[in-house]
């Protein structure tokens, strides 16, 4: 078969096999349900694409096998294989380290409006671990994908590093001197200085550049994101007089209504409002969730009553809801049935919760605030945005677009982001800095498509290595604090305002300036320890007139394109990131991709497969690239996902996905109608789907919230006998002593976010395999997140009235309101009778006394029998030395991508990234089988501290990397052995289940299963 391809459905044969019950209930794919050849492939061989091995013949595999045998001889003889590396000591050590022992500091990045709030864990002034900051009061601890990625960041050989003019090496003097020449041609001139930035929620930056404008009053000061509240804001100005945001606290909601927004995704401060939405998510009152989408996100995927309609339907959807709440009459182009049932249940909601996402227009987010007044939600507050600037940011881009044009523009300052890459294509931000300003600075922390055109370019310190401040949504103000000394000639964004306006300052100095007050105090102290400045969020809410602009929108005909922040490179500051590239991507499982998402009926009209190139045309604008057939996606319209195709952005990166920003423009960013036609080019896409399948057995249990609160579960017996089962219980034949370690994993809770996911990897030294591997299944996630698909109107497991009828659109699977989601995180069960240690040759795994599944490295030789034995597919094989073979690790010069800017330097690759592995955890090399650990090293880092305080071990006080990052706090670790753990009482929980229990292997993993809230009154709707 083709190496790559795993391409392909039938929709007919989809649909018949679903009809005769012969399917599996859950699935992970078309693939799966048709039995496609190359799926069976799969399947059938745990090591798929291995044609060069089976090609071998008798002689070299034994002169392979004894090359190995001399390796495995070899491995304790570490000078002899690995370079001899010396060891400096202190001449002074500081007092506060200790070798070994690590250090937390607190600080926060700013993310999607808001912040989150991090320690970060630093060994002998090494960061090398980010945690959630717990005294943070939005994100509580808890942290998501960008906030784990960001260390990698750090370390990123491919950052910009010095100071370069017109692409060639340069100084910070050259570019101050031609800054203030240009800035007095300009004032002189009566031209604009423009100020462009990101949005800033940074107090000591925005003070900074307000007194920029008060030295240059012909400054012009615009904010830009790809992913903004704009329309959030401008909707809630008709309602509230004023630009306001609307803040909605998920913690008492029952009835939660979500149009277009992806609670646990790209809404600002999503990782608060997961944590709160899982706090009410239990037996005993459980919420419930509506979601009304277009493109399928993970909100959708957790509701438990979900509509997928086009963007202009949803927007009808919610005038269609604010009238009926007013007493008005039905709104024409509505499911009238569903919108009847959702109001039904919010009138009666003690409190209820509607809100949309940052792709509803304004007009959309005036209705959600009024209606939200009808309800007098308590639910929803609105306050002003922490962001320094209020005004329209793509009104601010036509601004600055008109006045380049007129050449009225002298001098353009650039802070972060890349606006030649993602400004809307109307615009041609391009043009506009490469011939319509006569002076031009980047100032950023990797360089893009933008700085290459501008005529300098500035290096920005990472949030790591310098001074600063960052509030969020709430208001609370965090310090930052610097981990290390700055890696390279680096200025962070308020020393470099704070020096172009003429008064330099270090970002230390500058950030006390803007705390004088507290600056020489005890609370200074007590804001850098905490993470947070006391006192200083809640800003003032708002009340409204409530006068609703009632413009009723209008239905687009034909297919239209919605645009999306990409679930792992953001609006593409993640691009050169390779965990975020490697990342699957939730419910599409796509890595280094960003494909054009086809729902599954135009796809099987047009004749589509994955990989199928698709181009897209919007007025003059086109676009093309690969087609992903995406189960549960709304009919006639399209995804299409910003952050992939820089062109500029680092070895990694280069070459991943393709550009659809020429296609977003300002009368169309969010969404548009366009044509779709099918081109004949193809791309492999890299997706784990249909990787480490489980085919056809009983792996997702889901319930009716009503059947587990009466313990009316209808659970699938396992016939077998004990007696003659594969792995006969051996209870007796291990002597268990001491903790006894497990993980309780709640389905109830997950939302499938992929936070676990990166902290797993970044814990751990998991390296990153290219997308060439992941196509041959040899990704390396110790941790993966499964999802699983089930087609059908019914919701309970135990309802026998729920049979699959072809003829039914409530059971068709090309109907996306018929498909419901699971997400199942999946990683070593740590058998007790572990099928994966009998047939290991050379005892590389073990079991350990406290029931840890282990793995000696140095033991290992490969012959992967234990992968093959696993029922699971947890292990993972290091084909590859891919720690010291990815592009990051090479020169500049030995990468396959051409560098734009001449540099002075060579840097190695090998010197940066060596410093952000964890120094508790091995660095594997070739040949090495891998899996979950149960983060062992932490639970002997928690073991001598209990021993050294002659104390035992505290429930709770162990915390797995997965289990810390957790928004949901859907991982529970602790001591079996402990009958009043957590993790104990988790394991006597009704919806306790271990995965293929048939198998006797004894899992100290266990599942809670999924349940659902539906209402009852829409079983038919």
């Amino acid at each position: 078969m083709p190496e790559t391809k795993n391409q392909g459905f039938d929709l007919e044969a989809v649909r018949e096999k679903l009809a005769s019950k012969s399917g599996p209930e859950y699935w992970r794919s078309f693939e799966e349900i048709a039995e496609t050849p190359e799926f069976n492939a799969w399947v059938e061989d745990e090591f798929p694409n291995r044609s060069s091995l089976l090609d071998i013949n008798r002689r070299d595999l034994i002169k392979f096998m004894g090359a190995s045998m001399m390796l495995a001889g070899l491995a304790g003889c570490r000078s002899l294989v690995l370079p001899t590396e010396k060891v400096v000591p202190y001449v002074t050590k500081p007092e506060e380290i200790i070798p070994g022992r690590p250090l937390q500091f607190a600080t926060a990045m700013a993310h999607n409006q808001s912040a989150i709030g991090l320690l970060v864990t630093s060994y002998e002034g090494r960061p090398v671990k980010v945690e959630g900051n717990p005294t943070h009061p939005t994100t509580k601890g808890k942290t998501n994908s960008y906030a784990q990625a960001a260390i990698l960041d750090m370390y990123d050989p491919d950052r910009a590093r010095e100071v370069h003019k017109n692409n060639f090496p340069s100084t910070w003097d050259i570019l101050g001197r031609e800054a203030e020449a240009a800035f007095t041609a300009a004032q002189q001139g009566g031209k604009s200085i423009v100020i462009l930035t990101e949005s800033i929620t940074s107090p000591t930056v925005n003070a900074q550049i307000k007194r920029f404008e008060a030295k240059f009053p012909t400054a012009m000061v615009v904010q830009y994101d790809a992913v903004s509240p704009d329309n959030m804001l401008e909707g809630n100005r008709a309602i509230f007089g004023q630009p306001v945001l609307s803040v909605v606290s998920l913690a008492e909601a029952d009835v939660i209504v979500s149009f277009d927004g992806d609670i646990f995704g790209d809404m600002p401060d999503s990782v608060r409002m997961s944590g709160e939405f899982a706090a009410n998510r239990g037996k005993d009152g459980m919420n419930r969730l509506y979601a009304v989408e277009s493109s399928p996100n993970l909100t959708g995927a957790m509701a438990d009553h979900r509509k997928a309609v086009k963007p202009s339907v949803v927007e009808t959807m919610i005038m269609a809801v604010a009238t009926a709440l007013m007493g008005g009459g039905p709104v024409a182009g509505v499911d009238a049935a569903f919108v009847d049932m959702m109001v039904k249940d919010l009138r009666a909601a003690k409190n209820p919760a509607v809100l949309a996402g940052l792709s509803v227009s304004a007009n959309g987010h005036a209705f959600i605030a009024s209606i939200n007044q009808v309800l007098s939600a308590k639910t929803t507050t609105y306050q002003a945005p922490v962001r320094a600037q209020e005004t329209s940011q793509l009104e601010g881009l036509r601004k600055i677009a008109d006045k380049a044009k007129n050449g009225s523009v002298g001098a353009l300052v650039i802070l972060g982001g890349d606006p030649v890459y993602n400004a809307p294509a109307d615009l041609n931000f391009a043009e506009i800095v490469k011939t319509q300003v006569p002076f031009s600075v980047h100032h950023t922390e990797h360089y893009g498509d933008t700085s290459f055109l501008c005529r300098f370019q500035a290096p920005c310190n990472h949030i790591f290595e310098g001074w600063g401040d960052v509030r969020a949504l709430d208001g609370t103000v965090s310090v930052q604090q610097p981990l290390i000394a700055p890696l390279f000639n680096t200025k962070t964004a308020s020393e470099f305002i704070a020096t172009l306006a003429g008064r330099p300052r270090t970002s230390h100095e500058l950030v006390k300036e803007t705390y004088a007050p507290i600056a020489k105090t005890s609370a200074w102290d007590k804001a850098l320890n905490d993470g947070v400045i006391a006192n200083s969020g809640a800003p003032k809410a708002m009340t409204g007139s409530g006068q609703t602009p009632l413009t009723t929108p209008k239905l687009g005909k034909g297919i239209e394109v919605c645009f999306r922040a990409d679930a792992t490179l953001w609006d593409g500051k993640y691009a050169n990131n390779g965990w975020m590239q490697e990342l699957p991507k939730p419910l599409t499982t796509v890595t280094w991709d960003n494909p054009v998402l086809i729902p599954t009926r135009m796809a099987s009209s047009m004749d589509i497969e994955n990989g199928d190139h698709v181009l897209v045309t919007i007025g003059n604008m086109k676009v093309e690239g690969p087609a992903l057939v995406c189960v549960g996606h709304a009919d006639d319209c399209v995804t299409l996902s910003i952050g992939s195709g820089r062109k500029e952005v680092g070895s990694v990166g280069h070459g991943a996905g393709f550009n659809v920003n020429p296609v977003r423009s300002t009368s169309g960013f969010w969404s548009a109608v366009a044509t779709v036609v099918k081109t004949g080019n193809r791309t492999d896409l890299a997706l784990t789907q249909t990787h480490h399948s489980m085919q056809g057995r009983d792996i997702i249990r889901a319930f009716d919230v009503e059947d587990v609160r009466k313990d009316t579960m209808d659970i699938p017996e396992h016939h077998f006998d004990i007696h003659t089962n594969m792995y006969p219980d051996t209870k007796d034949e291990f002597p268990w002593d001491g903790a006894q370690w497990a993980m309780t994993i709640d389905l109830n809770l997950c939302t499938g976010c992929n936070a676990c996911v990166t902290a797993c990897q970044a814990e751990n030294n998991i390296p990153v395999v290219g997308k060439l591997q992941v196509l041959k299944g040899r990704e390396m996630h110790w941790i993966r997140i499964d999802r699983y698909y089930r087609v059908g109107a019914g919701h309970s497991q135990s309802d026998p009235n729920d049979q699959v009828d072809p003829k039914n659109h409530l059971n068709d699977v090309a109907n996306p309101d018929a498909i419901s989601t699971v997400m199942m995180p999946l990683a070593c069960m740590h058998c007790e009778v572990a099928p994966c240690e009998p047939v290991c040759p050379v005892a590389a795994t073990v079991h350990s006394h406290e029931g840890l599944n282990q793995m000696v490295y140095n033991r290992c030789v490969g012959t992967r029998y234990c992968s093959n034995n696993c029922p699971y597919k947890v292990r993972r094989f290091n084909f590859l030395n891919y720690t010291d073979n990815q592009g990051q690790f090479m020169d500049r010069t030995e990468v396959p991508y051409t560098w734009t800017l001449t540099t002075t330097e060579k840097p190695s690759g090998r010197a940066m990234l060596k410093l952000l592995n964890n120094p508790n955890v091995t660095v594997r090399g070739r040949g090495v089988m891998e899996k979950c650990t149960y983060c062992v090293q932490r639970i002997n880092a928690t073991r001598i501290d209990a021993k050294r305080e002659k104390r035992a071990i505290k429930d709770g006080e162990i915390v797995t990397a997965c289990e810390a990052a957790c928004p949901t706090n859907a991982i529970i670790f602790g001591n079996i052995a402990d009958p009043v753990s957590a993790v104990s009482k988790s394991r006597k929980d009704p919806r306790n289940y271990k995965l293929l229990e048939e198998l006797n292997t004894r899992n100290r993993t266990t599942y809670l299963a999924k349940m659902r809230n539906p209402n009852p009154e829409m079983k038919n709707v």
